[in-house]
This record gives structure tokens, sequence and C-alpha cells, in this order.
């Protein structure tokens, strides 16, 4: 069983989101080749160990204690030792070990010695092999957190991201010293396990594949981050479920859940003495992910409409028949024509936001005769179109004819501003396998994830399925050692298992396959070697495509129509009336026309109203095939990683945010013993958008501690963010996301509480921020309450949050939901008003989350 301590300082630079390539259907298999030679060149595993075995896995059965807040040296005695390595009474003095060995079993001498397997395996006849093989206490309080076992974020990047319109929120803690935990040297005692009897000896082992308790083996062993979230082999499930909302936003629901299932762990010996321990298990992944989003900015003006209504309608008799006799009716009487169409606004079909008529109703025609009771009730006060459903004459009405700016209710311009988002649910179901190889003179460690993913309405889903259909036929990519020798040490370094952590995948995205091999050293007992991992992922990832709807115009009436005029008249022949008429553009003469009788009315109105002009950015997020190549050194105190990649268009498309996008990038870690820290970092893109773009970074920092306690101590630290491309702004404020800048920062660790100051400079680069002044503080009350807030005096970007708060509450015991609660106030300046006077937009977002996970806080 293989014991191991993880040296785990936080030494991660940049994981910025990154992409893949190929073209039409070539492009999967040139895919797929470039994934077999990469394959080649790792040397795939050449051991027999391969057979039989259902699933080899480890043992880790320590849980070093880490003080975050001190920097000190790896003691080079402090490594993992292989089962081979224990002889009973005769272990390494517990100055010496840095594995938790029943200190019963441990011999008082200051010298120390590694058996050879043959050995270890002539001591394993005639002792109880397990009496001697700690293990992992579950009762004992779990203290390794997730910055201690994976790099984080380089600390100017993940510190300031702007994205797409979102305003910058400071960190309440600013980034700290990546540092070297110190390893805890108290044993923890394990109970004493007998082996299963094996039926018949299997000549390929030394020592058969078997299943090790899971409650045995620690979590630092299995720890691998999958989508964006850490796994280990006592995961169970975690479930978090939420809402945020705001004024003058969508109120956005999210659920992310994730379960782990037959974890297994296994380990054997082969009979070439290659000791391999494997690590396998099943997970589930159901999540929302937004997929559309739009932002829509008014200035909202306020107007004075003017519109009118012309009435007018003309009868008279008939004119006669061919032969000159007058028209007459079945009575006799002279028959009344009308000598204007009957043309009427329809009401009912006016566009309410534009105030303009769409549809105008024929209800007669020219020289239609007029009924006895319509001729009634035209001659009645006031205009008439007629009775029983006859109408004749012109009722046109027209509510909006001119504008004039301001009105009774207001007279100065303003801004207003509306998110709204849409998420869709995303599904995975996945596999792991781990494997680590010691054969007394190297070590090597193999990871492969699959996953098969699913996400609602994604426009790439057939080639999202095809893709990951065909990663299936890839192999879990496993290395080749030597046999072992007699008298060698299979003990494992712990930089091996770091440098697997230490690898790079793309954030915010899916796994379909990820494979991978490290290799390392086995301990000399007098210095840390340093190991490197290399791998290649295949995956999707996120790429935002934008459209924007310029100057889109519309009204809102804030009070009712005023009548400002009303005149007209209408008579007969016993009136002083003269008319007037065109009739195909030639004049009409009515004079000729006996009886006639005219009705002309004319209103003007006025009403109250804001004129709002909008401009809407719409976004739509798809998920591309993502191939990239990765690899880092681990040492001591170092991280080098290198990376490439293609973020692939399957459709084709020669637009910025679709087109393929080739990206290649390096960055580097140190930590000194002092507690200086520096990270420098570059990566470059082809064909570059607002989210993958060029930018070249560079953080130093420096701890002190205040004492001997670690969470007095005090961090300053200074950085340059230099975004070289990618600022594709559709407008100065709603979208703008590459940014470049300088900072210094500090933070003053006072035991519960912990103080932060951020100022960041603007500068000549391209796409520079404004100046901007951060203050935050975090207050530990209780195990079960922590509160924090920011606030930030200056801010000199369009985009901005001047302050806000943040609570996370245990419901109960430990073992109990969290419950966290957060509220931002967010400001937009949208430019200058009627009053040349800067204006914009507040919002107060709130959020409200709940989480449940099992075992609770694992890693958290």
């Amino acid at each position: 069983m293989l014991k191991l301590w993880l040296y785990t300082p936080n030494l991660t630079p940049d994981r910025t989101i990154s992409k893949v390539s190929p073209r039409e259907s070539r492009w999967l298999w040139t895919t797929y080749s470039i994934i077999l030679t990469s394959y080649l060149l790792l040397e795939p595993t050449q051991t027999a160990l391969a057979e039989g075995v259902d699933s080899p896995s480890i043992d880790l059965s320590t849980q070093p204690q880490s003080k975050l807040a001190k920097n000190s040296a790896i003691d080079s005695e402090n490594r993992c030792l292989l089962p081979s390595e224990i002889q009973s009474n005769r272990l390494l003095s517990p100055a010496k070990t840095s594995c938790d060995f029943n200190p019963n079993l441990v011999a008082q001498t200051s010298e120390q010695r590694f058996l050879s397997l043959e050995e270890t395996l002539a001591i394993i006849k005639n002792l109880d092999f397990w009496r001697n093989i700690p293990g992992f206490d579950p009762s004992f309080p779990t203290t390794i957190q997730p910055s201690e076992l994976f790099a984080p974020k380089p600390a100017l990047p993940g510190s300031v991201q702007f994205q797409t319109d979102r305003p910058f929120i400071p960190p309440i803690s600013p980034p700290t010293n990546p540092v070297t935990p110190s390893p805890n040297g108290s044993p923890i005692p394990l109970p004493k396990v007998k082996p299963e009897a094996v039926a018949a000896p299997d000549p390929r082992y030394l020592i058969p594949p078997r299943e090790l308790p899971l409650d045995r083996v620690s979590p630092t062993f299995t720890q691998i981050v999958v989508n964006d979230v850490p796994l280990n082999h006592r995961s169970q499930y975690e479930i978090t479920g939420g809402a945020e909302a705001g004024n003058r936003r969508s109120t956005n629901v999210s659920v992310n859940t994730t379960g782990l299932y037959v974890p297994k762990i296994v380990e054997s010996v082969s009979n070439n003495r290659i000791y391999r321990l494997d690590y396998r298990s099943n997970y589930s992944q159901l999540r929302t992910v937004g997929q559309q989003r739009e932002v829509t900015t008014s200035l909202i003006a306020p107007e004075t409409v003017f519109g009118m209504r012309q009435q007018i309608s003309f009868v008279g008799d008939c004119l006669p028949n061919a032969n000159g006799s007058p028209k007459l009716s079945a009575t006799g009487q002279k028959l009344v024509c009308t000598f204007v169409p009957g043309i009427k606004t329809d009401e009912a079909t006016i566009d309410q936001q534009q105030l303009l008529p769409t549809r105008f109703a024929v209800t007669s025609e020219f020289g239609e005769v007029a009924t006895a009771e319509t001729l009634a009730a035209i001659k009645a006060p006031g205009f008439q179109s007629g009775a029983n459903g006859q109408q004749l004459g012109l009722d046109f009405y027209f509510p909006r004819v001119g504008t004039a700016a301001g009105n009774t209710q207001a007279q100065e311009n303003k801004f207003d501003r509306f998110e709204g988002s849409f998420t869709v649910p995303m599904v995975s179901v996945g596999r792991i396998h781990q494997t680590i190889f010691a054969n007394g003179t190297d070590t090597a460690i193999a990871r492969t994830v699959r996953g098969f993913n699913y996400i609602s309405g994604d426009r790439n889903t057939g080639w999202i399925a095809g893709i990951q259909a065909a990663t299936e036929l890839l192999p879990d990519l496993e290395p080749s050692l030597r046999p072992g020798k007699k008298g060698g040490s299979t003990a494992v370094e712990r930089t091996l298992v770091l440098a697997a952590n230490n690898n790079r995948t793309p954030d915010n995205s899916f796994t379909a396959y990820y494979s991978g091999i490290g290799r390392g050293k086995t301990p000399n007992g007098k210095e840390i070697s340093s190991s490197n991992y290399e791998g290649i992922w295949i995956g999707f990832s996120p790429v935002i495509n934008r459209n924007v709807l310029l100057g889109k115009q519309f009204f809102q009436p804030t009070g009712p129509e005023r009548i400002v005029l009303s005149a007209g008249g209408e008579g007969g022949v016993e009136s002083n009336i003269q008319v007037n008429a065109l009739v195909d553009r030639s004049a009409f003469d009515t004079s000729g026309i006996n009886n006639a009788y005219v009705q002309t009315y004319l209103t003007r109105y006025e009403r109250d109203v804001n004129s709002i002009t909008t401009t809407t950015v719409r976004e739509r997020t798809n998920y591309y095939p993502h191939l990239s190549a990765t690899g880092n050194v681990t040492t001591q105190d170092s991280v080098l990683r290198y990376y490439t990649g293609l973020i692939v268009n399957p459709n084709g498309s020669s637009d910025s945010t679709s087109a393929d996008k080739a990206y290649v990038g390096v960055d580097f870690t140190k930590v000194e013993p002092n507690g200086l820290s520096y990270n420098l970092s570059a990566i470059g893109y082809i064909n570059p958008d607002s989210e993958y773009y060029s930018k070249l970074v560079g953080t130093i920092s420096k701890q002190i501690d205040l004492g001997k306690n670690p969470a007095y101590n005090l961090n300053l630290s200074a950085g340059i963010n230099y975004a070289i491309d990618g600022a594709k702004i559709f407008d100065a404020v709603s979208f703008r996301s590459a940014n470049s800048y300088v900072n210094v920062g500090a933070r003053l660790g006072l035991g519960n509480v912990i103080l932060g100051t951020t100022y960041f400079q603007a500068t000549g680069l391209n796409n520079s921020i404004g100046n901007l002044l951060s203050t935050n503080a975090t207050w530990k009350i209780s195990d079960g309450l922590v509160v924090s807030g920011y606030y930030t005096p200056v801010n000199n970007n369009p985009t901005r949050s001047p302050f806000g708060a943040s609570a996370s509450i245990r419901l109960g015991g430990k073992n109990s939901p969290t419950l966290s609660l957060g509220w931002n106030r967010n400001e937009v300046d949208l430019g200058v008003n009627s009053q040349n006077a800067r204006s914009g937009v507040a919002d107060n977002v709130f959020s409200m989350f709940l989480r449940f996970d099992a075992p609770p806080n694992i890693f958290k």
C-alpha cells in the first residue's frame, strides 16, 4: 500500500480559457492523428501489469497539516514510502520520516535504510504485514485546502477579469503568496486489518491485486478537478442551488450538482518488481449554464407629441343618369350620394410604441347612396359619419405628427439599463482512472478522464456527440518502466502528484477526454527532485457570439392626450360654404351638385411622452470543440507550464469570434524561502476575441510573518497585466473585456480578521482600465459564520461596483448545509445627459445559494 504525502504549495499561474482548431470534416481525423502521435511519443505502457488488474489503486493514510501563512522549505526527507520500505521495528526515525507510521513500530535510530523487494517479501511471510501499515483515520479533521493541492489562477488575472460589461468587484482578500505547507509529524493510528486470503498465486505478481478499504485512503491522493469541480474518492455528492436577482435584471436560478459513484482502489506488485496503484470511479454532473444574454441600454428623453384628427364628409344629390335624368328612389324622391370615399383610421391597430396608425378601413365607396337615417345623423351637431352601420366620409386620426423636446413633467434626459439572461441544463457523466508506478529508480503517474456531455439547445450538439463517441477509441495513456532491481527503493516524490495537479486544463469547459503521463525519480533522501507531466485534453469550451441592434426608438406615453385646438363646421345650401375638391389630381367642380351638405372638423392634441432610444447587445453562447496539449515541470519551489491548443468552429466562419483560434502560452511561478514569490506568463492567440485574447502578466508578492502565529501576517504584492488584443468593443460601456493595468496591494492577517487594499493604476497600454482603489475585510465570527465586505472609494471605470457584502452561514452542526448570501451595488456610467451632466444607472444585485454535500466540506 502506497503512503503518500503531498507537497502542496500554491504554485500555479494563469488558467485562462483556451481553445482548439481543424476544418470541415477533415479536422476531426487530424485531431485524432495528433493525439495518437502524442500517445506514441508518451510511451504507452509495456508492462504486463495491465492484464488481470481490475482496478489497481492507492492508499494515502496521512493528512499533512498546512500553514497557509508560513513559507518554509521542504525537508528533503519528507516524501512517500511504499510498503516495500516498511520493515517491522526497523522503520525510519520519526525525525526523518514524513509518513505517519505507528510510533510503536518506529525504531529510535538516526539511520535510515531502504529495503529491497525481496527483503520485503521475506518479511511479509513472517509478519502480519497489514499491522505495520497505518491508514487514514476518518475521525481526523480534514485540514488540507484546495489552494494547497492545486495551483490557483495567477494573482492578477484571477483578481481582475473584466467580462462583458460586468462590473469588476475586487477580491475580498488579495492573492497570498504561494507557500510551502509544513507536514504534520503526528502519527495517525489505524485499526488492525487482516489481509484477504489469496486462492492461488498468480505468476505475474509478487503481490497480486488487492482492493483497499476506502476509509483508509487519504483524499489527497485521489483529488482531481473535472469540469472545474474538485473530486476525490471520498466525495459522494454536492448540490448547490440558488438565485440571483436585481431591480434591473432578470432573476437567474442556477443548480449545480455533482455525484461520485463506485470508487475503487487496488494495489499490486508485478513479478518484475513494479509497484502499481490504481484508482477508478464514475461521476455525474447536472448544472445550468448560460446560453443567451441580452443587455439593453436606453436613452430616455422627455418630449411632447403632437397629434391630430381630420374629419370630412360631403353629400349631395346623386349625379344624373347618362340621359341627364336625375336618380330617383322607388318612391320617386331624388337620391343623395357621398362625394368622398369612406376611409377611417382603425384605432385598434395603432402602434402603441411608434404612436402611428398601421391600418385604415374603407367604410364606403365614392358615389354610394346615403340612407335616410344616415342623412338625418349627418345633420346632427358635430361630426357624424352615418347610422345603422353605414359610415360616410373621412375620419383620420394620427396620434403623432410631430414632437418637441421637453414636456410638462420633465426637461432632462436620463438613462436606463436592463440585463436579461437565459440558462439551460447541462448533463455530464464520465469515468476517472489514475495509476501510480514505482520500480525503485523511477516513478510515474498516469491519469485519464472520459466524459459524455449534453448541453440543451447548443448549436453544435451533433459535433459534440460525435467527438465524444470517437474519443472512446482513444487509449488510457500509461508509461513504461524498466523492471525494478534488488535493493531499490520504491518511494514516490511528492512533486510527481503535484505535477499532475498543476497541469493546465481550460476553465469553464467540459471534458470529453483527458489523458496524460507524469514522470519523476525515486527520492534519494538528500534533495527533492523535480517531476514533469504532459497530457492531451479534448473537450468543449464556450464561444460567445454577439450582435448589436442600434438606435431603436419608441415612445412611452406618460400622460393623457390634451386637446389644444378644436375647430370646424358644417352646413348645406343655406350656409356660406365653398368646397374645393381634387379627384385623381384634377379639379372637381362641385357647383353643379345640388343640395350639397358638408362636414369638416379639425382637432389638435398634445401628449407627454418619453422618447426611448435603445441599444441592445445580444449574446449567444455555444460550445466549440477544443484540443489542448499541455505540460509542466514542478520542482520543490517552482512550476513551469507550457501549453498550446486550438478552438475549432466545425461549421466554418470568417468572423473573428467564430473563427478557429490557435494559441500558445507559457507561465512560470517561483517561491523563495524568504516568502518572496513571483509569476510571469504570456499567451498569444490567432483570431482573438473579447474572451480569448493575447496578454502578458507579471506579479510579485512578499509575505511577512508578524509573530509565531501564522494567522498574523502581512502580504505585499504588485503586478502588471498587458492585454495586447481582443478588445472587441461595441460601445465604451457594454462590452470591454480585455484590460491592461498595473497594481499594488497589501493584505493584513489578524487572526480571525483579514484586511486588504489594492490600487489599480491606469496605464498608457492598450485597453487600459481607469484608476481604482479597493478596500476589503473578512471576519470569521465563528466556525459557522463568516462575513465579508468591500468598498471602492475610487473607481474611474464606466462599469463599477462601489460596495458589497456577503455572508456564509452553516445551518446547524458540522454536517449541516451552508447558506451563502450576497449583495452587490453595481453602477454603470452611460454618458452625458441633456444638461451636460454625467448620468447612469445603479442596480442592487442580491444572491442566495444553499449547498449540501457529503462528506461535508471536503477540500472546501
